[in-house]
């Protein structure tokens, strides 16, 4: 774990001097054909001359899109397709403004690798025909991703607005009998961690039962993120084949380095090059992926790092990380319950009787592991309370 717990807690340098360099493609990416854990066959014959949006990979309607023009020649040993560049980096989006009937809509997305951002795996047509759209249903436009690193809303809000109130039009024909709840051209109040969670956020702003499942079909969940590449695909035809990427820097007095720099990423680009510059100029050693709330792996600078758009969106960058993953007696002080966005009591996880824990509330957001003044770490105290198995108690 880093030796800092959250950047909405740690103070922010904003006359940083620290210079985040610019991730640059280079002429030989790698494309896995691994799909959040399924393995997808390779399309078509090796070595073949690609362009944007090409299938390489595909089983059903899940498929891996080409995210640059050039040549490709299909890796056996690795079950990777290298992509050499010979063409335009950039995709030459093509304006449609039109309206879809469902299958039309479903057939697009699907074509262009359109895929949910804000569940992991899911297709947006899949959460579609789960969707029962009938009374009582929503369609959620949400403002917030997860860890509120980007901005999409002012994004849809500021350049995308005609084409956010087309599809709407769209969904609102499709699916009569649902309420489509738009959070996106009605302006949000300030993010505050954990409003991007769809579980919390259905609950707090939509007046919805917080749900222990989710997707649930009864609503139909939309991001901003996700939202942005729907929007991308349906009306500029741009495949999914790049994504926002932001980097935060946090300095070992857990100082925040400047706001997070956001950056567009091609699937596939290795990144080694980016974190070596960064280790030379800057001599920071670590970094960690996507979230600063919950555990994740931290990486030693030094390896070589192919950015993976299905894995990776966020990067923060630290000085240090703990000396020790140990964490010390619980204090009763409380905070960890106190700070619960959903009164789940994870204070509980630390009694022998641990009853008192409402597992089916537990968001599993991180912050009662992040309050925690003596490093306890909640996440696998949750996660095994969650499977009905015993728990001993932290004393």
């Amino acid at each position: 774990m880093f030796s800092f717990k959250s950047s909405k807690l740690f103070k922010l340098n904003k006359k940083s001097k620290f210079k985040v360099p610019t991730p640059i493609i280079n002429d030989n990416l790698v494309i896995t054909n691994i799909f959040y854990g399924k393995t997808l066959p390779p399309v078509g014959e090796f070595p073949r001359r690609t362009e944007i949006g090409e299938i390489l990979f595909q089983s059903g309607t899940s498929r891996i899109l080409s995210p640059v023009n050039g040549i490709a020649y299909f890796d056996n040993t690795q079950n990777s397709v290298h992509l050499r560049i010979d063409g335009e980096l950039s995709f030459r989006p093509n304006y449609e403004r039109q309206e879809f009937t469902y299958l039309e809509l479903k057939t697009k997305l699907d074509n262009l690798g359109i895929l949910s951002l804000d569940f992991s795996g899911y297709l947006i047509s899949e959460l579609m025909d789960t969707f029962t759209a009938g009374e009582g249903s929503i369609v959620v436009f949400s403002p917030y991703t997860q860890e509120g690193h980007i901005d999409f809303h002012s994004m849809l809000y500021t350049k995308l607005k005609p084409e956010v109130d087309a599809f709407k039009s769209t969904l609102e024909s499709i699916f009569k009998k649902s309420k489509v709840m738009d959070f996106i051209t009605d302006k949000p109040g300030p993010y505050r961690y954990p409003d991007g969670n769809p579980r919390y956020f259905i609950s707090k702003k939509c007046n919805q039962p917080l749900e222990k499942e989710f997707p649930h079909k009864n609503v139909l969940y939309l991001g901003p993120e996700t939202l942005y590449h729907i929007i991308q695909a349906l009306y500029y035809n741009i495949p999914f084949h790049e994504r926002h990427l932001s980097v935060s820097v946090i300095n070992k007095k857990g100082v925040e380095e400047g706001e997070a720099r956001v950056f567009r990423v091609k699937n596939g680009t290795n990144l080694t090059h980016f974190f070596d510059t960064i280790l030379k100029k800057n001599n920071y050693r670590y970094f960690t992926i996507n979230s600063i709330y919950n555990k994740q792996p931290v990486f030693e600078i030094g390896a070589e790092f192919l950015f993976d758009f299905l894995k990776h969106h966020s990067i923060i960058l630290s000085e240090s990380k703990n000396p020790t993953d140990v964490p010390g007696m619980c204090n009763d002080c409380n905070d960890c319950s106190y700070f619960c966005p959903v009164s789940a009591d994870p204070r509980a996880l630390l009694d022998k009787d641990k009853s008192s824990f409402q597992k089916d509330r537990c968001l599993e957001c991180g912050l009662c592991s992040v309050y925690c003044p003596v490093q306890i770490d909640f996440y696998e105290l949750i996660k095994t309370s969650k499977k009905d198995t015993q728990v001993y108690a932290v004393s």
